[in-house]
């Protein structure tokens, strides 16, 4: 363990990283032809990114943490509509099945978007109304007023 390596990397490396990964994700065609980086860049990244835009094999384990749902979703909701652009070659009933996935993964986008901003006001709210009593209320009002919210009863009614 006291063998490894860990070369300098320059300021913005993981942002670029990001970038690249997310590009990779939404075009597999990114590192392709148009690509104005030597072939010896582009096969690296292509080593450090070899999982990104594939498909996942059923067998493989994920890790949830790991997990940016989403980003799958938005990447889903993107196939969708570049199948739907194409859906000339296909029989009606397939269109209609493609056009009615579309539109409840639009839903449910929208859904998920709606929770993750009330969940975001609610936990800067509850931000701010910690910073407040931080401020003005010593350590027994904050306790007290703690036991108040939560609805426990205090230890000295029962005395």
């Amino acid at each position: 363990m006291g063998d490894r390596f860990y070369p300098p990397l320059p300021e913005g490396f993981v942002y670029a990283a990001k970038i690249i990964a997310g590009n990779c994700r939404q075009d597999t065609d990114y590192l392709g032809e148009e690509c104005p980086w030597s072939p010896d860049v582009i096969e690296g990244v292509k080593a450090a990114f070899v999982s990104v835009g594939a498909s996942t094999p059923a067998t493989a384990v994920l890790d949830p943490c790991s997990l940016d749902l989403g980003m799958e979703a938005m990447n889903l909701y993107a196939e969708l509509s570049k199948l739907e652009a194409e859906t000339g070659k296909f029989d009606v009933k397939d269109r209609i099945q493609v056009a009615k996935a579309r539109a409840a993964l639009l839903e449910k986008l929208l859904s998920l978007q709606e929770k993750a901003t009330n969940i975001r006001s609610i936990r800067e709210f509850q931000e701010t109304i910690v910073q407040f009593m931080e401020q003005v209320l010593t350590e027994d009002q904050r306790l007290d007023f703690l036991t108040r919210v939560r609805g426990l009863p205090e230890e000295n009614e029962n005395e």
